[in-house]
């Protein structure tokens, strides 16, 4: 089978004569290239990859954004920045030296550190204040005033009753509110406190002053477990804080 009988087989008689005359111009290579190019799209340049400089001359790669804007994306980046630095720092150092073993066992610790603001992160995230939840935040006490009020005026039992019932909860409400406002504010300070801390240990890792005395380095890997073990019983009271309060129904 030739050319034009594939062409017969594949070409509907009514195109058959308009491609013979393409074919003449632009030739089947030339063609057969637009025809990819329309299928699968021309390929695009990247933008170049945002680097750093680590201790040693390596340029190492910043870690890109999620792309999705929130709360935190910039001390998480931040925060994924500082470890991919001091984790090239390790690398870069030479085989079998103090410098490498103390850099990566170092290292090792700043990830669990990381992973430690990851997770405060999430719960934060988790507790994001919405549209509802701030308009909610307006409208409650006007609601808890109101019942109050109600509650005052009424003189049947059952009313009475089933207002109290209901003005507990919307209180109980209000309380969740202000609960979660807080947490929020606390879990805000508790990220930039910590991500301050640990640019004070990339700092002290990069003025190498780890390795000119071994207590140096002793207190270095101390205060990065003294951090990581306290973000550790901080998400466990996050935890605590995030059971759900008890709303009394009927």
């Amino acid at each position: 089978m030739d050319f034009d009988d594939i062409i017969k087989v594949l070409v509907p008689k009514s195109t058959r004569k308009k491609l013979k005359k393409e074919l003449k111009k632009k030739g089947l290579g030339t063609i057969l290239i637009e025809l990819f190019r329309a299928l699968f799209g021309g390929e695009k340049s990247r933008p170049a990859a945002r680097t750093v400089t680590n201790r040693g001359g390596t340029a190492v790669p910043i870690p890109k954004s999620s792309g999705k804007p929130g709360p935190f994306a910039d001390e998480l980046r931040q925060a994924h920045t500082y470890q991919a630095n001091i984790a090239a720092m390790a690398q870069s150092a030479t085989p079998d030296t103090m410098e490498r073993i103390r850099l990566e066992q170092l290292n090792g610790r700043v990830a669990d550190w990381v992973h430690m603001i990851e997770e405060i992160v999430a719960h934060a995230q988790n507790q994001q204040e919405d549209r509802l939840l701030a308009e909610e935040r307006q409208r409650v006490p006007a609601a808890i005033e109101r019942l109050e009020k109600q509650l005052a005026a009424a003189d049947d039992p059952v009313l009475q009753q089933k207002l109290e019932r209901t003005l507990a909860n919307r209180r109980r409400q209000m309380e969740q509110l202000e609960v979660a406002a807080r947490n929020r504010q606390l879990a805000a300070l508790k990220v930039e406190n910590t991500l301050a801390q640990l640019g004070i240990i990339y700092s002290q890792l990069r003025s190498g002053s780890f390795m000119s005395q071994s207590n140096s380095y002793e207190r270095l890997s101390a205060e990065i477990n003294e951090e990581v073990l306290a973000l550790g019983d901080y998400l466990e009271a996050l935890d605590e804080l995030s059971s759900p309060a008890a709303y009394t129904v009927d």
